[in-house]
């Protein structure tokens, strides 16, 4: 991660969060948790999504066992960017 990035929580567990405190302090990292918004929220955020051409950046995998394989490999190596997807 670049330093001075983002780390933002949006999920709710009853796990407790680990994370290496080195990384963060030397990154000077910042932390944020926040709960599901409201629909209203989305919708804003999906009419901005869809005005301004936002697009999700993803990398696409065959629906194989090949393909599944290579992708949990590059999950496990750190090497995935952004989204995987299994493709049918």
């Amino acid at each position: 991660m670049a330093p001075f990035g983002h780390i933002l929580l949006l999920g709710i567990t009853n796990e407790p969060l680990h994370m290496p405190y080195y990384p963060v302090l030397g990154k000077e990292l910042s932390i944020h948790g926040a709960c599901t918004s409201k629909p209203s929220e989305f919708d804003a955020m999906l009419d901005f999504a869809s005005k301004n051409g936002v697009r999700p950046i993803v990398e696409e995998f065959p629906m194989t066992e090949d393909g599944a394989v290579n992708a949990i490999s590059k999950l496990n190596d750190g090497s995935i960017r952004y989204r995987a997807v299994l493709v049918v």
